[in-house]
């Protein structure tokens, strides 16, 4: 590499090694560096892949760990803290970044939270910077490669460049109509956009060539649910809850549109499999509360719309809810004296 600093085998080679001495962050690195001189190596691609796959596996279960300690001390700032660096370190620059946000609500003064979002912000803008700078002179040295073009589309849309990154998804589909994965992130990139009924053809596109495509089916579903299309919704949060089971937000999501037509056995279990899977869902709790509240236990709601409250604390984001939820508790602690009295 010395000799040659574009040489991308060398860059392929030294992420295997690292790969298999489970240095899995500088094994990506690697890779990542190989594909900014090759894009075209599918060999790196596929290397790239498996190495992203051994890093979420190898921080599942510290998140989870994380999650669950907030859920039970929710005004600790440092259990937000080991959850944000447990994101960055996995590579979700975005949840890092919220979750460690929340460490400067509790501990407003804190001259180490403060450092610690500002670290991981730059962090997160070089490598956008530098991926994009790559990924860009890819695309100009190999203009026919659909690869390189979702990939930019990919960082575009990290960026919020929506319309640039729509625009790399489409140069990308112009050269592989085919490529399911790239038509999903179109229709993620629409879907930002507001673009609802395109964004929806493009969902529909990728499970055309992906039946198996847990994230079309999700996106689906998130869709149909927020147009009161219940019975759709149902149908694809069910078909990715089947290929995907251990998505939280896929339980959470079919759990709506359970409450929403009115199947509350069916709703309160979609919430309780979501919270185990990811138990700081602060919002899934508020949803039980509900459910149990419609069932005619509100003793029992009483007690998720406490906890949806003590997992707010740092969670300015959620202010309109936390004042919902305050009035719903005061309902049930006054009917509950007036029923204690009569």
């Amino acid at each position: 590499m010395r000799l040659h600093p574009d040489f991308a085998p060398a860059y392929h080679n030294l992420g295997a090694v690292y790969q298999k001495q489970g240095k899995i962050n500088k094994a990506i690195e690697a890779y990542q560096h190989a594909l900014k001189f090759a894009p075209e190596r599918i060999d790196t691609r596929k290397s790239l892949a498996e190495a992203e796959g051994e890093r979420a596996k190898l921080f599942h279960q510290i998140i989870l760990k994380y999650q669950m300690a907030i859920s039970m001390q929710p005004d600790v700032a440092e259990n937000y803290r080991r959850l944000g660096l447990a994101y960055y370190h996995s590579g979700r620059w975005d949840e890092a970044i919220e979750v460690l946000r929340m460490t400067r609500h509790l501990e407003p003064d804190s001259e180490r939270r403060r450092a610690d979002v500002e670290k991981v912000t730059q962090q997160r803008e070089k490598y956008l910077s530098d991926a994009l700078e790559n990924y860009k002179s890819a695309v100009h040295q190999q203009p026919d490669n659909p690869e390189s073009y979702d990939a930019l589309g990919a960082l575009y849309l990290m960026s919020d460049e929506l319309e640039l990154a729509e625009g790399s998804f489409r140069s990308a589909l112009k050269l592989a109509p085919d490529n399911a994965l790239v038509w999903l992130h179109l229709g993620e990139a629409l879907y930002k956009r507001a673009q609802i009924d395109a964004a929806i053809q493009a969902f529909q596109q990728a499970i055309r060539f992906q039946p198996d495509l847990p994230e079309a089916y999700q996106q689906l579903g998130i869709i149909e649910q927020e147009q009161g299309k219940l019975e759709e919704a149902i149908h694809h949060l069910q078909m990715a809850k089947s290929l995907e089971p251990g998505n939280a937000m896929t339980h959470y999501h079919l759990g709506l549109a359970y409450q929403r037509q009115n199947l509350l056995i069916d709703a309160m279990t979609a919430y309780q499999t979501s919270l185990r899977l990811k138990p700081d869902v602060a919002v899934a709790y508020s949803h039980l509360g509900d459910v149990y509240t419609q069932s005619g236990n509100p003793r029992v709601g009483l007690t998720f719309y406490q906890k949806f409250l003590k997992l707010t604390k740092p969670r300015p984001d959620l202010k309109s809810q936390t004042a919902e939820v305050e009035a719903k508790i005061t309902v049930i602690l006054k009917e509950a004296k007036e029923g204690t009295t009569q």
